[in-house]
């Protein structure tokens, strides 16, 4: 028959396993991190898609339906 120890208890739960050694606010920390650093690098890659759609819509002929047409 096994003893308990306590000083093994942390290391032997499936639970802490999880996420290795990282605590909760650790991992939100990097969560919020990746997520602006994310934002940050394709934020010109935003930009030019928002520029050339309103570039886009002016061009279109379709784009300006006269009003005559009324259902």
């Amino acid at each position: 028959m096994t003893t308990w120890d306590w000083r093994n208890s942390k290391r032997t739960r499936p639970e802490n396993k999880m996420f290795g050694r990282l605590t909760l606010p650790q991992m939100i920390f990097a969560g919020v991190l990746g997520v602006g650093g994310g934002i940050y690098i394709y934020q010109p890659i935003f930009e030019q898609y928002t520029r050339d759609q309103r570039a886009l819509k002016e061009k279109s002929p379709t784009a300006q339906e006269p009003e005559d047409k009324k259902s």
